[in-house]
């Protein structure tokens, strides 16, 4: 026989194990002591914004150098693909990057981030100015100073669909832009080698 719960009283006695889900109509959070079982964030409710889903990233630690360019061109390896789990969702992205400009020179160079082929994050359009960027680099010595920027933008693709999201870089000067390293780059305390990162946060809506 079912064991009788200690302290019960009266005709219907509570028997241990007879007590099921549809016999509890509320639960006081003062009750709820020792281990909880495991539960998956999904499952949370009452939490309507804000939730992270997803968070994805992409680290470069190897340096590169650039010449000066007449478009945008790709910062490599510098991309993350995402696929967004509802329309509703928004996609926090971020970057960190370093650079420098070759040695005993100034450096003149835009940044942006592309959304597959959508610039996103960028400054307003002002005439025939053709860098609308959402950063800038600079160096205003060369040689071993880095300068580093951090970029980050708060997306609304509306899509299910996986999307890329990748750095640019616009170097509108004659000095060779240096990627994740110092100006002069020699074996020594001076040099320097550095990471950038570009991250994306899914934030359910």
């Amino acid at each position: 026989m079912p064991t009788e719960i200690s302290g019960s009283t009266g005709v219907n006695k509570i028997q241990d194990g007879t007590v099921v889900n549809a016999d509890i109509v509320s639960l006081a959070a003062s009750k709820l002591t020792g281990a909880l079982p495991a539960i998956s964030g999904a499952s949370l409710t009452g939490i309507t914004t804000g939730k992270i889903l997803q968070v994805v990233q992409t680290a470069v630690t190897a340096s590169y150098t650039f010449s000066s360019t007449t478009s945008w061109q790709d910062l490599t390896g510098l991309n993350v693909s995402i696929t967004p789990s509802a329309t509703s969702s928004k996609i926090l992205v971020t970057v960190h990057t370093n650079s420098a400009a070759s040695s005993g020179e100034n450096l003149y160079c835009h940044g942006r981030v592309l959304r597959d082929s959508t610039a996103i994050g960028i400054g307003d359009q002002y005439g025939s100015n053709a860098h609308r960027a959402g950063w800038a680099f600079s160096d205003s010595d060369g040689y071993t100073k880095t300068d580093t920027r951090s970029w980050a933008f708060l997306d609304s693709p509306s899509s299910t669909s996986s999307l890329t999201y990748k750095g640019q870089f616009y170097n509108q000067g004659s000095t060779t832009f240096r990627w994740n390293r110092t100006g002069e780059d020699n074996d020594d305390a001076n040099s320097g080698r550095l990471i950038s990162t570009i991250t994306c946060m899914e934030i359910g809506a």
